[in-house]
């Protein structure tokens, strides 16, 4: 009987823990190319685990990071004489984590570039991200898909 207990709880979660992230909403509207600066609005940092074994992701850092290896300059602040090059980013939750009966965890993200002079929107992604371990890397896999779907878009332009 325990044997097929334990089957029937490994089949429930391998058939029902799809770890298949929704596609990104993404919609630019203007060449992010013409920037050369990004500032990126502080985030709280995130925790999570399971157990003793914990992780922390700060979302600001995360998306700065990317942004740097992409060849953008981070500021500190907004410089007066650098807004017309500047892109102002921000991040946002769409959803909260949550844990699906088959212990799979999803997080939403909403990623947005301004410009600094203007404020007009420039590009928005959302996405999702979803782990079998903690909040932390749904979170980790959101961030980096929203930025990629970003980025995607600018090469097939």
């Amino acid at each position: 009987m325990k044997k097929f207990f334990c089957l029937v709880i490994v089949v429930e979660i391998l058939a029902s823990c799809s770890l298949t992230r929704s596609v990104p909403t993404t919609t630019i509207t203007k060449d992010l190319t013409q920037y050369n600066f990004v500032y990126v609005v502080p985030t709280s940092a995130v925790t999570s685990g399971i157990l003793i074994e914990t992780n922390t992701v700060n979302p600001s850092e995360m998306i700065a990071g990317y942004l740097m290896k992409k060849g953008y300059s981070s500021l500190p602040s907004i410089d007066a004489e650098l807004k017309s090059k500047t892109l102002v980013v921000t991040y946002g939750n769409t959803s909260s984590t949550s844990f699906t009966h088959s212990f799979v965890a999803r997080k939403g993200v909403i990623i947005q570039f301004r410009d600094a002079e203007t404020h007009e929107l420039i590009a928005t992604s959302e996405a999702e991200g979803a782990s079998l371990n903690t909040e932390t890397d749904a979170l980790t896999q959101a961030i980096n898909s929203a930025l990629d779907s970003i980025f995607d878009m600018i090469k097939k332009n």
